[in-house]
């Protein structure tokens, strides 16, 4: 059964909010996103980004922080996979580093989408942001914002609860320091899927 995801649960504010759940306490399902990447410029050390755990939610339904990963359902159903990921901060103690991923939810098992800055509903058209040295709370902007403009992302597995793949590309990264050129190698995705509702 999906979990349904409450739209103000999707916040990386953490807010509480109307939960889903009719307050049973945390729900988990083991996931995670992985990449590797070089330096980026004088902006960001080369490193890799590991964010494997359990989605928490909390008895009102709020997502709760720490390392985890999680697919959701888009609007309207299927038409787009959203997989978003945090770990702690390799760049900055006591915040997170978020991944942002958005799949076509028409690419079935072993096709694969162009990554783009930008979709806006083009067809077989990914894409993947990754927000570095973000608060958990408040409306604070990272240290440092990375976006892949080339690039692919291949589902691997998917179902109606879990979607699996791949994705590799190029970018750039923009921080006080200036702007630098970005790449991503090796990257996977293992999420459940959430419903959005």
């Amino acid at each position: 059964m999906i979990k349904r995801l409450t739209p103000c649960a999707l916040l990386l504010t953490l807010a509480a909010c109307p939960g889903s759940d009719g307050g049973t306490g945390p729900e988990e399902v083991v996931s995670s996103v992985r990449f590797s990447h070089p330096a980026a410029g004088a902006i960001l050390p080369a490193g890799a980004y590991e964010a494997v755990g359990e989605v928490r939610f909390g008895g009102q339904g709020q997502l709760l922080p720490g390392e985890w990963a999680f697919g959701m359902v888009g609007m309207p159903p299927g038409f787009v996979v959203r997989v978003t990921a945090s770990q702690r901060s390799a760049i900055v103690n006591g915040r997170y580093d978020v991944v942002a991923m958005e799949v076509p939810g028409d690419i079935p098992a072993g096709g694969t989408a162009a990554l783009a800055v930008v979709c806006n509903g083009a067809p077989a058209c990914a894409q993947v942001h990754v927000s570095l040295g973000m608060r958990t709370q408040g409306n604070v902007s990272p240290q440092v914002t990375c976006t892949l403009s080339n690039g692919t992302v291949t589902v691997t597995a998917r179902s109606a609860t879990r979607i699996r793949g791949t994705f590799a590309g190029s970018g750039t990264c923009y921080g006080s320091a200036g702007n630098a050129p970005y790449q991503v190698t090796g990257g996977t995705f293992d999420v459940p899927v959430l419903e959005w509702g």
